[in-house]
């Protein structure tokens, strides 16, 4: 299990304890004293976190970050209630500015914004 694997499975369970708790990221972010921005990083998978930080997280939400046996992990999060994250975090996503205002050349090049009539 990689890097992005875990950090996954740990963003999976953060945001599903939270909802658990039937917490907005608000309520979390009060709770915790982070940026409800830097929260949703977390549960995305997007922030590579600090232990503290995931600690201090979990603590809040009432998980504790413990090391499992890789050949006892499946069993450890089926006893969890947390299937093996299977659904694959996106990794680049265009902002809303690229979408809406950013548009690529139509022949592959680029194009001078002077040469428009």
């Amino acid at each position: 299990m990689g890097e992005k694997d875990t950090r996954r499975r740990l963003a999976g369970q953060l945001s599903a304890a939270r909802r658990d708790h039937g917490w907005r990221l608000f309520d979390l972010a009060r709770r915790t004293g982070r940026n409800p921005g830097r929260l949703s990083e977390m549960e995305t998978g997007k922030a590579n976190s600090t232990l503290d930080s995931l600690s201090e997280v979990g603590e809040a939400l009432g998980l504790a970050l413990v090391f499992v046996p890789r050949d006892k992990l499946d069993a450890v999060l089926a006893l969890t209630g947390s299937a093996p994250n299977t659904t694959p975090v996106p990794q680049d996503v265009p902002s809303a500015f690229e979408e809406l205002f950013v548009r690529p050349p139509e022949d592959g090049t680029e194009e001078d914004d002077h040469a428009r009539p």
